[in-house]
């Protein structure tokens, strides 16, 4: 195997821890699934975390307090459906201001520091507009496209764009596919997820979220 096969096969496979990483991501700020619950009870989350965040060079220190935090989840109590539930309507759903809106316009929107904005103001639009752009369309369904999971999901499929693209030989499309995510993550990810990553850290009450807002903090600070 020559030099530019073996990058091109390094790229590919980091793209795709990536894209592995994104997609576990989204799916757990996606309201909470029995499928979700039976995976934190299982323990069958840390190992494909563990293999995708080592690849894509996460911080030992912070993946250790992840995988620690997965661990507990794996109790009966942490890994029921009703009580993720609860936990995510406190977190992102409401009823009432939820400790961390999931909205990219509630908060780059505010018409004052530190006041939240509204749901589909101008940051919904431009999150809508870089989806296009790159020939995607918003999920269906009531929830604006500036939603954390939905923007999660997007950043997921740019990586595995790009590691299709490295894997087929096509370089110049691989690199664009990168730009695109790195653009997406400057312009809009990274101003505004790590805030409420954070946030979610210091306030979940349950495993299961703690390890996300870990993650998410982990793979941005990359991505940055």
């Amino acid at each position: 195997m020559n030099h530019e096969a073996s990058a091109a096969g390094e790229a590919a496979l980091r793209a795709t821890a990536i894209a592995d990483l994104y997609a576990a991501l989204s799916a757990c700020f996606s309201p909470p699934s029995e499928a979700m619950a039976q995976a934190a009870r299982r323990g069958a989350l840390a190992k494909p975390l563990q293999a995708a965040a080592t690849a894509v060079g996460m911080d030992r220190e912070r993946l250790a307090v992840t995988l620690a935090a997965l661990h507990d989840a794996r109790s009966a109590e942490d890994g029921d459906l009703g009580n993720l539930r609860v936990e995510y309507a406190r977190l992102f759903a409401g009823p009432g201001m939820p400790v961390a809106p999931p909205y990219e316009s509630v908060h780059l929107d505010g018409e004052e520091a530190g006041r939240p904005g509204p749901l589909w103001g101008p940051a919904t639009y431009a999150v809508r507009d870089a989806y296009e752009a790159a020939g995607l369309t918003p999920r269906p369904g009531p929830e604006p496209p500036d939603q954390l999971a939905a923007e999660l999901e997007f950043a997921a499929n740019l990586a595995l764009a790009e590691s299709d693209a490295w894997d087929a030989g096509r370089a110049e499309d691989a690199g664009m596919a990168g730009e695109r995510r790195s653009a997406f993550v400057r312009e809009h990810l990274g101003r505004w997820a790590p805030g409420l990553a954070a946030r979610v850290i210091a306030e979940a009450r349950q495993p299961l979220y703690r390890a996300a807002g870990a993650l998410l903090e982990g793979i941005l600070d990359l991505e940055r």
